[in-house]
């Protein structure tokens, strides 16, 4: 019986990067869950999100079916504490759906080093994953819990990878952290940490386009 798994798909290219590989290099039962935050100071990164799961959940699920869930949840967003904030609603949906792991799509050079950020995602987990625990303890779940990981090793990668294996999708998915200042017909607000972050990893895939054009 082929494992089944919970992802987590913001729309962004890395989420959304790591969905379409697990698609295409997987046969694991795939549960994909969207959480939308409700607010008025995020309403633009909330639109374009949308619209990214939007125009891609017909196209991904011609490379395989899988399931789909949105939950909205009616808090403010709190920048930094996202992620423990919308694991309720998914470890909710992967708990229900019997899944035994929630993937959330980590990168291996946010911070450009390696076994520093890895030593941070562990924390992160650690700290989601006790969370979790508490959660389950207090609505007396019988089952097994189900627990937050990374993307497995062959998908877990660089922004850089992420990003190339997606380059027809990179005018859908978003990945701004300052959408409320976006200007009209941009992409995002170019300085924030992930917009920077994407600014590189094109700039890598640049150069390298251009060494392989040079040395044909």
């Amino acid at each position: 019986m082929s494992k089944k798994i919970c992802i987590a798909w913001s729309g962004g290219c890395d989420s959304t990067s790591v969905l379409k590989q697990y698609l295409d290099k997987t046969d694991y039962e795939i549960i994909a869950v969207h959480v939308d935050f409700k607010n008025s100071n995020h309403a633009v990164r909330n639109e374009r999100e949308l619209e990214t799961i939007k125009t891609l959940l017909p196209v991904f699920q011609e490379i395989r079916p899988f399931e789909f869930y949105q939950c909205t949840i009616h808090t403010p967003f709190i920048k930094g504490l996202d992620v423990s904030i919308f694991f309720l609603p998914i470890y909710g949906v992967a708990y229900q759906k019997k899944c035994s792991e929630i993937v959330l799509s980590y990168i291996k050079d946010f911070h450009g080093n390696i076994l520093v950020h890895k030593k941070g995602i562990k924390i992160l987990n650690d700290a989601i994953n006790n969370m979790a625990t508490v959660f389950y303890n207090l609505n007396n779940y019988k089952r097994k819990s189900p627990k937050f990981v990374t993307p497995m090793d062959g998908i877990f990668d660089t922004k850089k990878n992420y990003i190339k294996y997606i380059p027809e999708l990179l005018d859908t998915v978003w990945w701004c952290r300052n959408p409320h200042d976006v200007e009209p017909g941009e992409r995002g607000c170019g300085y924030c940490y992930s917009c920077v972050h994407v600014k590189e990893a094109l700039t890598e895939i640049a150069i390298e386009s251009q060494e392989i054009l040079i040395e044909c």
